[in-house]
């Protein structure tokens, strides 16, 4: 690569959470642009010397100065196309939010009590905190595991075909069952599955009539697949970080599609 005249990267995968993780492509492409990691870090990741016991560690997981940073890229490496200028035959993507079955959503729920009064307390900090708040966001999919359950046996007496993305296993587990005992056809990538077993997965949905249901990880199958037989994505649990929500709905929302996807 040091030899070479040119140098161009191309990705259709965005960077998701932190600036830090530019910067091992912009130090690729632009060497002496930022010599060291840490000055990158300083200047866009809002970067932190902080202390551990006796160790002292860089934190660059934040933001910092970011118009100047996106100003930067586009001056000096990066050209952007977004979806909508290069695939401008593309149907429309919509989005529209399903109220629940309030009568079946579990709101009294001690478990989800016990975490949220947990992670608000003001001596909670940290990891302490981080955990107390996976707990609490583990305990909303049983809390509402029924109400989800019957919108997808109501979803499931159609016809069309479409994608079921979760996060939590007890919460794909309880749709399986619905899947199951609704004899509905269906195929379920997790991080379990072998990779080898995914594109069997994706082709079975892709042609066969009688898989009904893709039942998917939103962490394992939010990239590297397309199953544009469907066009209607239903999110059974939102994820934190909203580009990994868009990554997955656009499994359906790609070239190949022909319907509005929702």
């Amino acid at each position: 690569m040091r030899g070479s005249r040119y140098l161009i990267l191309l990705t259709g995968t965005p960077a998701l959470s932190r600036p830090m993780e530019l910067y091992s492509q912009i130090s690729a492409l632009l060497p002496k642009l930022f010599k060291y990691s840490r000055d990158f870090g300083f200047r866009y990741c809002n970067g932190q010397l902080k202390k551990i016991g006796m160790r002292e560690i860089y934190d660059f997981s934040g933001s910092s100065n970011m118009e100047e940073l996106s100003l930067l890229l586009v001056e000096s490496c990066m050209i952007r196309r977004l979806k909508s200028d290069v695939l401008q035959q593309l149907p429309s993507k919509q989005r529209c939010m399903v109220v629940l079955d309030p009568t079946k959503v579990d709101v009294n729920n001690k478990t989800i009590m016990e975490k949220e009064l947990a992670a608000q307390r003001t001596n909670v900090t940290g990891m302490e905190k981080r955990g107390l708040l996976l707990e609490w966001y583990s305990a909303t999919a049983q809390c509402k595991m029924a109400a989800v359950q019957d919108y997808v046996r109501d979803l499931v007496t159609g016809d069309a075909k479409f994608l079921l993305f979760c996060h939590h296993q007890v919460m794909m587990a309880g749709l399986a069952e619905v899947l199951e005992s609704t004899k509905t056809g269906f195929i379920r990538i997790d991080g379990s599955t072998p990779s080898e077993l995914r594109k069997t997965y994706v082709d079975r949905f892709q042609t066969s009539p009688s898989c009904q249901v893709a039942l998917l990880s939103i962490t394992a199958a939010n990239s590297g697949i397309t199953l544009t037989a469907a066009s209607l994505v239903v999110f059974a649990e939102i994820y934190w970080n909203p580009g990994i929500l868009t990554q997955a709905e656009d499994r359906a929302h790609r070239i190949g599609q022909t319907d509005s996807v929702t």
